[in-house]
């Protein structure tokens, strides 16, 4: 996903899991996705 958005390979794998898992959340809501910070999941998009 970082890679897809723009980072570059390098300094994605520098990066520790924690700051990884922050910019994967921040693009993914930039892509209309929703991130539940309590269960650490995805949330599924309404079906209404």
């Amino acid at each position: 996903m970082l890679v897809q958005n723009g980072v570059p390979w390098s300094v994605a794998m520098e990066m520790g899991a924690t700051q990884r898992l922050a910019w994967c959340v921040m693009f993914g809501e930039q892509s209309g996705g929703r991130f539940d910070w309590d269960t650490m999941m995805w949330s599924r998009p309404d079906a209404g």
